[in-house]
């Protein structure tokens, strides 16, 4: 597709502002309820965002780091076995510690970057400092009129784009991420998303499909590229030639007795691809 058609169909294009919007409002309609683990309740690997700190917390309340990123803020401050006690002076050994490391790291960017841990290392207390980058606080309104969300969206799409396109579903979330930052360069760079999956055909996996659709229906929407027509028709083919009582399996053809109607990816495909014009298919 010539660059002049992609730059001129994008003009109007800003599906971000709608999704961080929503994004936004879901956070805080949810902030006093927010997803708190129950007691007692043990909780598997989890990544505790750009410290570059992986833990998991037993049943009976201990925070145990069990990998460190290479390269990041803990490397070499923190190692596989600490166990994590305090942070900035707050107790981590609560109900779901997840939240105080959460606010951590929000209080560290928005001020000198530091974040103080009182650890445990085989038998000793002490006290660990890890440095974040300073990105400044959070809005009253974000994520819209944010800088800092500004800057997190910058970078997360300056990675996947220095990385370029992956298969499957979790490739689809790329694109479509890249196209709702509402930015020229970015959806330019989603060519290069809708180019790889555009192929003409498509398995038979549901969740794949219905997130590629999803991806290629936006990326269409937003730029006018018929390149990506076929595989969409030949998705919502798919969609169709599986369904069963209302759903899909995971993949293939249904199976008796597993998860017939809750997968709604391929539904949502169709649903999208109506404001396209599809209810009579371009490519009729």
């Amino acid at each position: 597709m010539k660059q002049n058609l992609l730059m001129s169909s994008i003009k109007s294009f800003k599906p971000g502002v709608v999704l961080l919007w929503l994004a936004g409002l879901c956070f805080m309609l949810s902030g006093a309820i927010a997803s708190t683990l129950p007691a007692d309740k043990a909780y598997p690997e989890f990544h505790v965002g750009v410290t570059g700190i992986w833990a998991e917390l037993t049943a009976d309340g201990v925070l145990t780091v069990t990998q460190i990123t290479s390269g990041s803020p803990a490397d070499g401050q923190l190692q596989v076995g600490d166990v994590l006690l305090e942070v900035n002076g707050n107790s981590l050994e609560i109900q779901d510690p997840r939240h105080e490391l959460g606010a951590a790291i929000d209080t560290a960017e928005g001020t000198d970057g530091t974040i103080l841990f009182k650890i445990k290392r085989n038998t000793t207390e002490m006290n660990a400092t890890i440095t974040l980058s300073t990105i400044g606080s959070y809005s009253a309104t974000w994520p819209l009129d944010c800088e800092k969300s500004d800057i997190i969206i910058t970078q997360a799409a300056d990675f996947l784009v220095a990385v370029g396109p992956r298969g499957g579903y979790t490739g689809a979330l790329d694109g479509l991420f890249l196209l709702s930052t509402g930015m020229p360069e970015y959806i330019q760079a989603a060519e290069t998303w809708a180019n790889y999956f555009a192929t003409g055909t498509c398995g038979s996996h549901t969740w794949n499909n219905g997130y590629i659709g999803l991806f290629l229906g936006e990326y269409y929407l937003a730029t006018g590229d018929t390149n990506v027509l076929p595989t969409i028709k030949a998705l919502c083919d798919n969609a169709t030639a599986r369904q069963y009582y209302g759903g899909w399996n995971h993949w293939n053809d249904a199976g008796p007795g597993y998860v017939q109607g809750g997968l709604m990816n391929p539904a949502g495909l169709q649903v999208l691809t109506r404001p396209a014009g599809f209810i009579r298919p371009p490519w009729t």
